[in-house]
């Protein structure tokens, strides 16, 4: 019980004792309080903070503070005129500097008269009005001629081939005909007599000094030759028969020297009455026809095949491997037209014209022996095969035939490959202008100087596009300025151009993010829109013509593009 009692004594605290040790440091914090607060209250004083802005303001430079970078500035009207950076805390080491560029200038909006435009229709489509339509229409298969493939190696490069002397040779590639030999002179080199005035540095006078094109001394005085300008004195010395041995060294036939030239003669074999070989042959052009139909409102034309034409399988004669081949389609062109018969409508279908497809190619046979088939048969050209004792031709495919119906005869063929219907209206334009592009943005951290003296400027905002009703553009959109502070900048936006012509219904809009730039500092101009006195745009009117309507000024008011923001500068510390 003692030795108990002695352990208690020695590790524990009696309650007095824990009192007093509360007491000591309940007045320690007591004593140090008013210290911490007059510590907190002096880091507040010496962390100085605020916020200076610069901008144009009805084109005068302003600027405007802030006590806090959190704070907003204050509304326009109670700037103060000037750009002067106000003094800040010593203790402030950087500025956190934002740079807006001037915004571009918008365009004007854009209007016309009543402007000619062709609108095409698919055959079929009912016409949208009375009136004259122009009309394109032509088969879909012409007929394709058979496809040919020498398998018999014979000498020439084709399926042609003859003993006779003046075509046994192909011209070029596919081609045959009748060799005629054409000499033609050229000029190898230039020649050029020399005297003592061409001497490079004359002498006497100074100023006068020639370095190109000349002789080095009186002493080489005489004729010489070149080919280009690094041939030429005084870089060179060639004599008229060295540039003669040149020119046949170089492989020339009959080169000359003549008093200021060295020529030689260039030996062609000229390919006369040329006739190309059936490699691949489509034929000819699809038949159709092309012009004009009157059509009412609601009426409209079809297009119907009649018959479609004669495929022949491919096949081998005699060493010649022909390719599948088929005849043309036949068409017909129908006139649809309702009309009032005993007071009932009735659809009335009148021909308008019947085509045709060509023929494929075919196979004939020959006499015997024959050197070749046709000499000259036009577009029914044949080509023999001389190395068989049986002479075969292939006949390319003939062309499809129009027939036009008496009422319609005055449509004409026409080498187009479409089907549709056309008709030519006048019609009214009118866009808007593009926007200029807004100024750049740049920021950075900026070292604070001691006496605030730093290189400023705002830029201004491009001006807009302006002119008249009749869209004669008197001054164009302008590019917005730089601005910068420092060497911290920002490139004014572009201008936009005239008539840029955004549509109506992709109306351009300001970017004005609030995120990325809150102060609306920089924007480009809104673009110029077009404006109608009862708020209507124009309908199409038939009646008018272009010449009648030039300057409709009354009818529409044509507004000019939005001048761009002046740029911004932001100074956050």
């Amino acid at each position: 019980m003692k030795e108990s009692q002695s352990i208690g004594k020695v590790f524990g605290f009696s309650l007095a004792e824990a009192l007093i040790v509360l007491l000591i440091v309940t007045i320690i914090i007591a004593i140090a309080a008013p210290t911490i607060s007059k510590r907190k209250k002096q880091l507040g004083e010496n962390a100085a903070h605020g916020k200076w802005a610069c901008k144009y303001i009805n084109g005068e430079l302003h600027s405007a503070t802030a006590l806090n970078v959190d704070d907003s500035l204050p509304p326009d009207n109670e700037w103060t005129k000037g750009c002067k950076f106000p003094s800040v805390a010593k203790n402030v080491k950087y500025l956190w500097v934002e740079v807006y560029g001037g915004g571009g200038g918008g365009a004007r909006g854009y209007a016309t008269p009543w402007v000619s435009k062709t609108y095409s229709y698919k055959i079929g489509d009912p016409a949208p009005r009375d009136g004259e339509y122009n009309l394109s229409a032509f088969v879909s298969n012409p007929g394709t001629a058979m496809y040919w493939k020498n398998l018999n190696k014979s000498p020439s490069n084709g399926i042609y081939y003859s003993n006779d002397e003046n075509v046994s040779k192909v011209c070029s590639g596919y081609y045959f005909g009748e060799f005629y030999e054409q000499n033609e002179k050229k000029t190898y080199a230039t020649c050029k007599t020399y005297t003592s005035s061409d001497v490079c540095q004359y002498t006497g006078d100074s100023t006068a000094i020639k370095k190109t094109d000349c002789i080095g001394s009186t002493g080489k005085t005489g004729k010489y030759c070149y080919r280009y300008a690094s041939e030429r004195p005084p870089y060179k010395y060639y004599t008229s028969q060295q540039m003669a041995n040149n020119c046949s060294a170089a492989g020339h036939k009959d080169c000359v020297m003549t008093s200021n030239s060295v020529t030689y003669v260039e030996h062609k074999q000229k390919c006369l009455n040329i006739r190309s070989l059936p490699s691949v042959n489509s034929g000819y052009k699809a038949p159709g026809i092309s012009g004009k139909i009157y059509l009412k409102k609601g009426e409209y034309l079809t297009f119907e095949k009649d018959e479609e034409g004669r495929i022949y399988p491919e096949g081998n004669l005699s060493g010649y491997k022909h390719s599948e081949a088929r005849d043309g389609d036949s068409y017909s062109l129908y006139h649809m037209s309702s009309d009032v018969v005993g007071g009932t409508m009735v659809l009335s279908k009148n021909l308008v014209a019947t085509m045709t497809g060509g023929t494929a190619g075919i196979f004939t046979k020959s006499a015997a022996n024959a050197s070749r088939c046709c000499t000259n048969c036009g577009n029914v050209d044949t080509y023999p095969n001389s190395s068989s004792s049986s002479v075969f031709c292939a006949k390319d495919g003939d062309k499809g035939v129009t027939t036009i119906t008496p009422e319609y005869s005055y449509l004409t063929q026409s080498s187009l490959s479409k089907n549709e219907m056309s008709i030519l209206n006048q019609d009214f334009e009118y866009f808007y202008g593009c926007s200029g592009s807004d100024g750049k943005y740049s920021a950075n951290l900026f070292p604070a100087s001691r006496n605030n003296n730093y290189d400023i400027k705002i830029g201004k905002g491009g001006s807009a596009a302006t002119g008249e009703d009749d869209n004669n553009v008197t001054k164009s959109a302008g590019d917005g300025e730089e601005s910068y502070f420092g060497w911290i900048r920002a490139e004014g936006g572009q201008g936009a151009s005239d008539y840029c012509k955004v549509s109506r219904s992709e109306q351009q809009e300001v970017n004005n993010d609030e995120e990325s730039n809150p102060y609306g500092a920089g924007i480009g101009g809104k673009g110029g829109s077009v404006a109608f006195p009862n708020g209507k745009a124009p309908e199409r009117n038939y009646a008018l013509t272009i010449d009648d309507d030039k300057f409709p000024n009354s009818r529409w008011k044509v507004k000019d593009g939005e001048n761009g923001a002046s740029g911004m500068i932001v100074v956050s510390w």
